[in-house]
């Protein structure tokens, strides 16, 4: 293999295993907790997705590239570009669902609530999408032998080619001619016919030859849509990702907006209000009618009050705790973004194509299960529970 096959190779493997371990370890820590926050399911499903591709995707990459696309199975062949292809709309449709459902938890004040049942079929149904997606383009692609292509020689060894035609024009008699090399003399004797018996003669045999070596490569094919319908698909399948990435960015930008706007209006909205208490009079020495009525609707008042800022208190703790979720996600998005923009451009030939460069977006799938970890505190907790519980089983969180 050469050295940068080697080297794609050898980081796959660790994407694989390392992308395997700590996907695994998400999902049984997730598992075992009980709530009904979207953000936690969410979780469960892409890491469902990381583990599935390091487990199954980029192990059928690793072998590709050792054969260097070169099988006979077509069933390989395809498996890889569905799978492939499959794994990266998957991955953009799930980042703007998860925006969708930030933007409306953090800018509705959970007024919209969405069940874990209609959460899985919405992913099914994105699922069944990039299936779909997936299918057509594997279907686009197939095993093709490719062998050398000779001089066709007939039964009378007469060779239709221009090579044997241009021996009219070597300086051959007839019968015979003599050559002198200027060191030794000496007469080589040979016909043209002769040379063309010969010529195709060894032609044959090598063709003959050859063709028992003839080798099969993974490549695109038309034996299923034509050559204009695989061009209109390649176009498709690039604008799902342009779009997903655009329609990600404008729906994070849309959710730091309403978050700064409201900032702005809570510190001009809440400020400390200033009760005025009225003076007992200094000619009756017992309190007054009036400073009863006035201290009951004091009591009343800072009651209310007191219920209304314990209100605002937990919706505001609410919507700073779906913010922070909002960052971890948005973070997942701009690494899923960023980890595959080189191979967009690849592909597109924008640069020029290497092909260590090219599968290095399968680093996402390492890189998440960080996110996961780090960025949310209830992971931090979910680990303490499953560390410090001697108790197996579900934990409310």
């Amino acid at each position: 293999m050469e050295p940068t096959v080697t080297a794609t190779v050898c980081i796959l493997i660790v994407f694989s295993c390392l992308g395997t371990l700590f996907n695994g370890f998400v999902l049984a820590v997730f598992s075992r907790f009980r709530n009904n926050h979207s953000s936690t399911t969410y979780i469960l499903i892409l890491s469902s997705v990381d583990i599935c591709t390091c487990a199954v995707t980029i192990p059928l990459c690793i072998v590709m590239e050792i054969l260097e696309f070169e099988t006979d199975s077509n069933i390989l062949c395809r498996s890889y570009h569905l799978l492939v292809t499959t794994t990266v709309p998957l991955s953009a449709i799930l980042m703007v669902v998860i925006a969708i459902d930030r933007y409306v938890h953090i800018c509705y004040n959970n007024s919209l609530f969405v069940s874990t049942c209609v959460i899985i079929v919405t992913v099914c149904v994105i699922v069944l999408f990039a299936l779909v997606l997936g299918c057509l383009c594997a279907f686009g692609y197939g095993v093709e032998k490719i062998h050398p292509t000779f001089p066709k020689v007939d039964g009378n060894f007469s060779v239709t080619n221009q090579f044997f035609n241009a021996c009219n024009n070597f300086p051959f008699s007839s019968e015979y001619e003599s050559f002198d090399t200027g060191i030794q003399k000496f007469n080589l004797s040979i016909s043209i016919e002769d040379a063309k018996k010969v010529s195709s003669y060894v032609l044959s045999s090598m063709e003959d030859f050859l063709n028992d070596f003839d080798v099969a490569i993974c490549q695109q094919s038309y034996d299923y849509f034509s050559a204009d319908f695989i061009d209109a698909y390649g176009k498709i399948y690039s604008s799902v990702y342009a779009f997903c990435c655009l329609f990600t960015i404008c729906i994070y930008g849309k959710i730091y907006y309403f978050v700064a706007s409201h900032r702005r209006q809570s510190v001009n909205r809440y400020h400390p209000n200033v009760l005025l208490r009225s003076q007992p009079s200094s000619v009756s020495k017992g309190p007054s009618r009036e400073d009863i009525e006035m201290k009951s609707y004091q009591g009343s008042a800072g009651s209310e009050n007191v219920i209304r800022m314990t209100f605002v208190s937990k919706r505001e703790k609410m919507r700073r705790q779906n913010i922070r979720t909002a960052i971890m996600l948005a973070s997942v998005a701009f690494v899923f973004t960023a980890s595959f923009l080189p191979a967009w451009l690849m592909k597109y030939r924008f640069i020029p194509f290497n092909d260590f460069v090219f599968h290095l977006y399968f680093i996402y799938c390492i890189i998440n299960p960080f996110i996961y970890s780090f960025c949310n505190s209830k992971f931090k907790v979910a680990l303490k529970k499953v560390i410090f519980t001697k108790r197996r089983g579900v934990f409310n969180l």
